[in-house]
Parts: structure tokens; sequence; C-alpha cells
């Protein structure tokens, strides 16, 4: 297990919030409803019998997810060859693995209120995009590699980067700020944003900060319709006090991003400092929150809103971020 420990910085923890309980069956549901499935509970049966039985299940259930599995996890996506099972076998052999994979599979072992958030979001987008539908969700431990994986058809989450702040085994290998956010609750959004970003947000045109903040804000404003319940300023995943840090500096952040000439910038750098999950914002302020600069974005994508109601959520997605940045007049 602790072989994995130097890809730990590099885990991607992405947003969170205050998730609500939604009561769909009251609410008249009409379009598909969600149900998840459960690769990381099969996977694990086959951990437990190693049986030809339980293999061809596997790869008659789950030939795509497995492939793609395969290669987050041992780089070997062949489903019908004997060394990727091999491959799969010993990497979960590891006592402290399989101790996380018994304890994710426990805490989502009933995923049910996960499925009727996710239902209905589906619902929303229904009516956003007339037709359009959710993909197929899954489930998979991947000993904290790879949080999210997405193919053609569905997107699967690795449940053991949820299990809670206080989980006991994770401050061996998590800073503080990111077990704040691994929590179950987390796990609808993280979902609906590897769909938004996988099939309805185009990439940009114009690859420096202000664009990147934008498309974190494109992205946050979905999730908020899709879940109109929730809190947009939750979103993000911030506490009350970051939250009023944000609200009581957005002039002194706009105005000092501007003057150091970093909207228009494409450096890498530069962009990550702003975007990337961290203690805090460090090219701004110890005392801000990490990924002001998504939070920056959601203020300039809700400007635009507001001055732009008739604009639909197809064409925000498709705009490009420097002309929303115009419309959107935002000025703190």
């Amino acid at each position: 297990m602790r072989q994995v420990k130097h890809l730990l910085i590099i885990v991607a923890v992405i947003f969170a919030g205050c998730a609500n309980d939604y009561k769909l069956h009251n609410r008249g549901i009409q379009h598909k409803e969600i149900v998840i499935e459960r690769f990381d509970k099969d996977f694990r049966q086959y951990l437990n019998d190693k049986g030809v039985a339980a293999k061809q299940q596997l790869i008659s259930k789950y030939p795509i997810l497995l492939s793609a599995f395969g290669k987050v996890i041992v780089n070997n996506s062949e489903v019908t060859q004997s060394s990727l099972f091999h491959s799969l076998e010993k990497y979960f052999s590891d006592t402290i693995l399989l101790k996380i994979y018994d304890d994710a599979v426990k805490k989502f072992d009933n995923v049910e209120k996960i499925e009727d958030e996710l239902s209905f979001a589906n619902e929303h987008l229904w009516e956003i995009y007339p037709g359009k539908q959710l993909p197929r969700f899954s489930m998979h431990v991947s000993g904290f590699k790879q949080n999210v994986i997405v193919t053609d058809s569905m997107i699967s989450l690795s449940i053991d980067k949820y299990l809670g702040k206080d989980y006991p085994i994770y401050k061996d290998y998590f800073y503080d700020y990111q077990r704040a956010q691994m929590r179950p609750e987390f796990v609808t959004r993280d979902y609906l944003r590897a769909y938004i970003i996988s099939s309805l947000l185009p990439e940009s045109k114009t690859p420096d900060l202000v664009s990147a903040m934008i498309r974190e804000g494109k992205c946050l404003y979905v999730i908020s319709q899709l879940l109109p319940d929730t809190d947009p300023e939750n979103l993000i995943g911030y506490n009350g006090k970051q939250l009023k840090w944000c609200k009581n500096n957005e002039r002194a952040v706009w105005r000092g991003t501007i003057e150091r000439k970093f909207l228009y910038n494409s450096e890498y750098l530069i962009i990550s400092k702003y975007m990337d999950e961290a203690p805090y914002t460090s090219l701004i302020s110890p005392l801000s929150p990490g990924r002001i600069g998504a939070w920056v974005g959601s203020q300039i994508v809700e400007s635009f809103v507001e001055k732009n109601p008739k604009v639909r959520i197809p064409e925000i997605l498709q705009m490009d971020e420097h002309k929303l940045l115009e419309l959107s007049k935002y000025n703190p």
C-alpha cells in the first residue's frame, strides 16, 4: 500500500457541498431513474472467489469499465488476458488496501439516496436538454488512484475517496484540506461534474486563467441547476469562514489579478495556483481558501446569467469564455 503514496499529491478531490435529502418519489419523476451499477461489489466478490465463473461474469457485465479499470490500476486493459486478473489480484492483495476496500463497500452498501439525487438531476437535465439523459453510473475502488473513470457510456467513481474526513487511514495519505472534502455527500456532485466536463462542456479555445475560471464557473452553475435545492455557494466546498473571506475580498482578488496581469496569462504555474486544490491560494493571500479561481469564475457566470436571463444553459456552455466575461459586465 505504501508504494502508492507518491501518487497521492496529484489526486483530484473534486467539488464538495452539503447534500440535501431529495424526496424523489414525491416529485413524480417521469424519466429514467438512475440505478448505480456496483462494479465495486462484483469485483470484491471476484477477489474472494478468483474463479473462472466470477471472472467471466465481470467480463460479460463490465467489458468496457473493466478494461478502463485495469488500465488505471495496473496499466493493463486486456480483459481477455489472464495477466490482467493476475496483476489486479496482486495489487489488491495488500492488507491495508483490502481493509479500505471492505470499509468502502460497507460505507456505500446502500446508495439509494445518491440514486435519488441523480434521478432528480436527470429530470432537470431532460428539461434543459430535451431528450438527453444521464449516462450509466458505477462505483469502483482504486486504492486512492484514479478518482473518476469515464467511458463512452459510463462514469465510475472511486468510493474509497469518500469515506469521511475522519476516516483513520486517510491521515497517513492526505492533508487536512483534502480530507475535509472526502465525504460521501459529495459523490453526486462529482458524478455530475464528470458528466458535464466529459459530455456537455467543449474544450476551451483560449487556455488562459480567465478561461479556466469561467469553465469551472460554468460547471458549478450547471450543477446548481441540476440540483436546485442546493445552495450554489456551497457547491465549491468552502466552509462559512472561507465563503465570508471570498465575499469580503472579492474586489481585491479581482483587481489584484488584473493588475498583476494574470487574467489572460497561459502559464501552467499561474493557472494551477488559482485553480488547484490547496490549503490557500498562494498568489492571493495565506488567508484565502484554495481554488479561488473557481469561486471567481462562479461569480462571473452568475453575473452573466443575471444580466442575460434569456440565455439558456446550452448556449452558456458553448459560449467563448472571453465573450462571456465581456457580457457579464463583472465588476465587483
